[in-house]
Order: structure tokens, then C-alpha cells, then sequence
């Protein structure tokens, strides 16, 4: 579920068939695959570990030229790159992927590579599974780091330090605090005794768990979400978490094939109304859990029907529940194509939601209600309360420094980047996320609706997001020596004042 940027971000080129001696160290990989176009064929899959990265080539033979992704299902929460169009060229190619060995090592489960033409989706998919590098020298996936990875800003990769789980306690870590400031780290991370001057793990932690632009001012006045109630639909969630167990007044499951509680339910319950992190610290909690498709032959295959029977099973919780207990947002860290079985019923299910003046937020907020938004990036120490410390996010900070009407329609901006919320490895642990994706992004938006809808009960999505692009501040942010505006800034203080 995770959109936009909580994915690997691949180096990639596509080079023509040539000898592969290079590869000395080369791995060939079992996989499976449903081709079902005559004019494509896959003849191989290999890859070499070099450093901190993988090389995976994958010879193909095609009729013509093709655009393809490679992902871990069901959604790319780890690794991702999509190719739209000339992926593959026509005729013999060995495309050469490199990928940061942290990521890769990451995933559980398969990995799957999709074909198609143009922009259509593809049905042409091969799959495989690798072991994680560590675990094939023996060690644990999550174990012992023998050197700290090195950030490339070229890259423009998220994950390129991924520390979650890791025991750092041995390394020299002198030196390193710019990689450092860009790693990804939980309650579970080992750290040296010493760290460099400029990093430190708690404080990064705590500013992450702030939610920023000045929240907390609203707390200390009550305006905490009492009495309003979020739904998400989104992975297994550990209910027992600290951060929101006491308010999670319902958890059902529909279609949900995840084995364990996953990373993305646990992140976005608590940036929506965790106790300690969350937007709306005290709004009550109805949680489903879902999964918006099914695996046949080994790939994940999208279904948006599910995430239609979960809208509709919170429509039916909610006409049980009492007039001041109402459900009045529901937050789903997915969009909605055309092309995707189950679109014509998931949009239905939103159109029953609004009906009974609920604000569905999801990546499909432009299409659905016209309102447009992205997610904001932030340095690590600082402060999050301070406008001027948010920068473009990570994901699409190239394009806007590119393109100075990157943000043309009137769009909301919301934390995204340098966030800390619950894990889902613990009750008690927290993880933080140097860079974000709009799934963090959409529980903020739902947090801010429910401290709106606390002070006007009568709160309507279109007077709230027309009081939020009203009282939103822009700031100028200065790259080599020029300047550049950045804005419409969320000010949940001015929103809660221009709807009082």
C-alpha cells in the first residue's frame, strides 16, 4: 500500500546481449513466469552481489518494445522501479538492474517483474525469490553490519541505509554523519557507544514523532480529536500497540492475506491518532484490515473489490453507532485505477461513503473530490514546528526544482519525510523513516479532518480544504543561490481558528 516513495528506487539501464564473463561471481535464479504473449520470452535471470548492491540481469527476447516494474508484491513497499514505455527493446536485450543489497535483503517473499505495452497493465510476469545476502554468508538477515552503506545522492534511492534490525555496535562510525542523517533505524537498531557529533538516534526519534506545524499547540488547547472517529482500511495491524490500542474501538479482517501485522498498518494508524505521535491523539479507532488482490501462479494480481467491501463494512458499522460516535473519515493509503478489477465498485463504495458525510482520503483524493496534495520533506534535526525547516519531499524534489509550475494547481502540503511511527515489531518500538511516501501523507490529512470535525461538528470535507488552502503559509526555500516558493503549507492552527 505504501505509494508514491516508501520503494527502492533502482539505477537502471537497458544494454544490448553481450558476453557476461564480467559477472564472474554470476548466480543464476529459478523462476517462474506466465507469458502469455506470443512475442515475448525470458530466457534468464542472474545476478552478482558487488559492494552494497545487487546486479540482476534478465535476458529477454521481444517483438516489440515493452514497458515493465519489478517489485516485491503486493505493492513495492521495498523495491520498486517502473519502466512506463521502451523498457525493453524489440528484439535480444539483458537489461541490468543494480539495487541496494539493504533493500533487497529486506524483502520476504518473491519478487516479481511485470511486462507490458505502452501504459497498459500487464498480464506477462515472471517471479523469484532471493535469499538475503546475509543469510548466504551465514549470517541473519537482520544481523551484524560489517560496514555502514554510503549514501548517494545520485541514486535518488530511498532504503540505500536501511539500519531497522541491525547491530551496528561494532562499526567506526567517525565521519559519517551525512550517511547517517539518511538512514532508515528502529527500536531495534545497535548502536556504538560512539556516534558522530551531528547524530543522534533519540533526538532524530523524537522530533520525528512530533507531527509538526504546530500540532501540538492544538493539543494543549483539547483540540485532540475527542470523540471523533477515524476508519482505516489498510495490512495487518499488532492491536496491542501502545500508541493507539486503547482507542481501537473496532478490528475486522476481510481478504487479508498477511500472515503477521505489517510495517504500513502499524505507521499510518499512528501518524492518524497515535498517543504520542499521532495528529489526532485521542480520536477513537475502526480498523480493517485488507488485501486489495489475490495471488495465482505466484504474482499478486489487483482486486479493488476488497478495499469496496471493507468502505462498505465501516458504512455498516457506522449507522450502528450512536449520533456523536459517527465515523467521519475513513484513511486508505491506496489509489484507484480504471484498469484494476473492482474500480467501478471501490469508487461506488466512496460515492455510499460521502453520502453519509464521511471523507475518504486516499492517493485518489484529485479524482475523487478534486483536491490535489503531496507530502513534504524535512531534515531529521530540523525543527518540525518551524515552517521554513520543510523542503519538497524526497521523491519528487527533482521534479520541482526542474519545473517551476511542478505544483501549478493549488496543492496541499503535509509532513511526509523524516517520520517516526509505531513498528510492528514490537508494542513498545517505533521505527523512523527518513523518507516517506503519500501513505504517510493521508493519515495526517485524516488526523487534521477529525481535529476540524471535533470543532465543527457540521465540518464538511469541502469547508475543511477550502479553509486549508485559505490559511496555508508559503515559504522560499534557496538551492545554489536560487530561490524557490514553496507552498500551500497546512497550518492546522489557522484551519482549526477560520472553523471555530
Amino acid at each position: 500500500m505504501l505509494v508514491k516513495s516508501v520503494s527502492l528506487i533502482l539505477s537502471l539501464m537497458i544494454i544490448v546481449a553481450s558476453p557476461l564473463s564480467a559477472f564472474a561471481a554470476e548466480v543464476a535464479v529459478d523462476f517462474s513466469k506466465d507469458i502469455k504473449s506470443a512475442g515475448l520470452k525470458i530466457n534468464f535471470v542472474k545476478y552478482e552481489i558487488t559492494g552494497d548492491m545487487y546486479q540482476f540481469l534478465i535476458e529477454c527476447e521481444s517483438d516489440e518494445a515493452r514497458g515493465y516494474s519489478l517489485f516485491n508484491p503486493p505493492d513495492g513497499d521495498k523495491l520498486k522501479k517502473v519502466i512506463y514505455k521502451d523498457g525493453i527493446k524489440a528484439g535480444k536485450s539483458v537489461i541490468k538492474i543494480e539495487a541496494e543489497k539493504n533493500a533487497v535483503d529486506s524483502v520476504t517473499g518473491n519478487i516479481v517483474m511485470k511486462f507490458w505495452k505502452n501504459n497498459e497493465d500487464g498480464d506477462d510476469y515472471i517471479m523469484f525469490e532471493l535469499k538475503p545476502a546475509a543469510v548466504q554468508s551465514g549470517q541473519s538477515a537482520f544481523g551484524v553490519l560489517t560496514a555502514l552503506p554510503v549514501f548517494d545522492p545520485a541514486k535518488k534511492a530511498d532504503w540505500q541505509i536501511d539500519l531497522r534490525n541491525r547491530d551496528l555496535s561494532k562499526l567506526e562510525l567517525g565521519g559519517r554523519t551525512a550517511d547517517l542523517l539518511r538512514a532508515d533505524f528502529d527500536s531495534l537498531t545497535k548502536w556504538p557507544e560512539k556516534l558522530p557529533d551531528g547524530f543522534s538516534p533519540e533526538k532524530i526519534m523524537q522530533m520525528g514523532k512530533d507531527p509538526g506545524l504546530m500540532v501540538r499547540e492544538l493539543h494543549k488547547s483539547k483540540i485532540t480529536g475527542l470523540g471523533i472517529s477515524i476508519a482505516i482500511i489498510d495490512q495487518k495491524l499488532d492491536t496491542a500497540h501502545i500508541e493507539f490500542a486503547d482507542r481501537l474501538k473496532v478490528y475486522e479482517e476481510i481478504h487479508c492475506l498477511d500472515e503477521k501485522p505489517q510495517m504500513h498498518g502499524s505507521a499510518v494508524s499512528s501518524i492518524a491518532a497515535g498517543r504520542t505521535l499521532g495528529v489526532a491523539p485521542e480520536a477513537s479507532i475502526y480498523y480493517i484490515a485488507e488485501t486489495h488482490g489475490t495471488y495465482s501462479n505466484d504474482a499478486f494480481d489487483w482486486d479493488f473489490t476488497f478495499v469496496a467491501s471493507s468502505i462498505e463494512r465501516i458504512l455498516e458499522i457506522n449507522r450502528s453507532l450512536a449520533a456523536p460516535d459517527k465515523i467521519r473519515v475513513i484513511s486508505i493509503s491506496l489509489g484507484f485505477t480504471p484498469d484494476k478489477k473492482g474500480y467501478k465498485e471501490v469508487m461506488a463504495a466512496i460515492e455510499n461513503a460521502k453520502k453519509e458525510n464521511i471523507f475518504v482520503v486516499s492517493s485518489s483524493l484529485e479524482k475523487v473530490y478534486g483536491y490535489k496534495f503531496d507530502g513534504l520533506g524535512r531534515d531529521p534535526l530540523s525543527d518540525p514546528n518551524d515552517f521554513n525547516s520543510y523542503l519538497p519531499g524526497c521523491w519528487w524534489e527533482k521534479n520541482f526544482y526542474e519545473n517551476p509550475t511542478y505544483h501549478q494547481k493549488p496543492a496541499l502540503l503535509v509532513p511526509m519525510d523524516a517520520r517516526c511511527t509505531a513498528s510492528e515489531t514490537g508494542t513498545q518500538n517505533y521505527v523512523f523513516y527518513r523518507s516517506g511516501g503519500w501513505s504517510w501523507s493521508i493519515p495526517y490529512i485524516a488526523g487534521l479532518y477529525a481535529l476540524a470535525c471535533q470543532v465543527s461538528p457540521s465540518m464538511t470535507p469541502e469547508k475543511f480544504w477550502q479553509a486549508a488552502l485559505q490559511t496555508g503559509d508559503k515559504i522560499t526555500i534557496t538551492k545554489d543561490g536560487k530561490k524557490y516558493p514553496l507552498g500551500l503549507i497546512a497550518n492546522p492552527v489557522k484551519i482549526i481558528e477560520a472553523l471555530k
